[in-house]
């Protein structure tokens, strides 16, 4: 049966459904599909650990993402 981790955003509240046997244990950026807010998030055996906005050790998301980080979007 297929399994679906529900997280909120933390920018806007729309619910970001990831399916858990591809995040069940992940840690970096992925992108709210409603506001396009990009949150670092920390999943470990299915349970999230953490999540804070898109920051990357003191730069925003979009410049890591410009340098060549990589986001996911959820069901990608």
């Amino acid at each position: 049966m297929l399994s679906i981790l529900r997280l909120n955003c933390i920018s806007c509240g729309h619910s970001v459904n990831l399916h858990e046997d591809v995040y069940a244990d992940y840690e970096g950026l992925i992108k709210c599909d409603a506001c396009g807010e990009l949150l670092n998030i920390k999943i470990q055996e299915g349970k999230l650990r953490s999540m804070a906005p898109g920051l990357v050790t003191g730069i925003s998301a979009a410049k890591a993402l410009s340098a060549g980080a990589t986001a996911h979007l959820p069901g990608n």
